[in-house]
């Protein structure tokens, strides 16, 4: 399995903002939903690839529950995918259900709310006619299998999550995948209206198989690249 180069170009957009003091890496709330939006470029086989990936989740750091339901759409070779995940930190489980199989994976580090320790602000700005305020900030990642660099973006008043980018190489069943993506958060409410649909998983996952086949490395890979690359996922 060979993995051509990619060449990917980044370009940030930095406004100056010389007389603003740098704000204090930010929390959102313990309880929301929220949709993601956004692209991928990578390369697998000497074969580019360009993908788009959404999800629309809800998050309860509270009782350390997550779900989500993801779409991704492959623009090389026309394909589509839905599944839905269940992130049961307080039950010490994580499954994904794909084609209404329910596979059981192995538990991966829960979301964050926060921006984290490690990010170094960027810079500020304003989104619209000053409409809202939003801070920059860039993390180097070297985590679950992801090595480079994210760019994220956070209201200053809430630390409500907006666009982000992302850069670098993801370990995929051992080779490493160059890839660049972008994508903006939505949708932001700091409540969650039905969390039986996004935290009780299906009679089906009582009987959940623990072997991943080769049809469950897309959505996994897909996953653990998102989560990788943004703040609160």
């Amino acid at each position: 399995m060979k993995i051509s180069s990619l060449t990917v170009f980044v370009f940030v957009i930095q406004a100056a903002y010389s007389n603003q003091a740098a704000p204090d890496p930010c929390c959102t709330a313990e309880q929301f939903q929220i949709s993601f939006g956004g692209t991928v470029a990578q390369s697998i086989d000497d074969r580019p690839e360009s993908i788009q990936e959404f999800f629309n989740g809800a998050f309860d750091f509270k009782s350390q529950r997550y779900g989500l339901d993801v779409y991704i759409h492959n623009y090389t070779d026309g394909t589509d995918m839905r599944y839905k995940v269940y992130q049961l930190i307080n039950k010490g489980v994580e499954y994904i259900v794909l084609n209404s199989q329910c596979t059981e994976v192995p538990l991966q580090l829960p979301p964050s709310r926060c921006v984290p320790d490690s990010a170094t602000y960027v810079t500020s700005f304003w989104l619209g006619d000053q409409a809202l305020y939003l801070d920059d900030w860039k993390v180097k990642g070297s985590s679950a299998g992801f090595v480079g660099e994210v760019y994220s973006t956070t209201a200053s008043k809430d630390c409500t999550p907006g666009p982000m980018n992302a850069v670098g190489t993801m370990d995929v069943q051992g080779q490493k995948v160059k890839f660049m993506s972008q994508g903006t958060y939505m949708n932001f409410t700091n409540s969650i209206s039905d969390p039986d649909y996004w935290f009780v998983p299906p009679a089906s996952c009582s009987n959940a198989t623990q072997q991943v086949s080769e049809s469950w490395v897309q959505p996994l890979h897909t996953l653990r690249r998102l989560r990788a690359t943004n703040f609160f996922l």
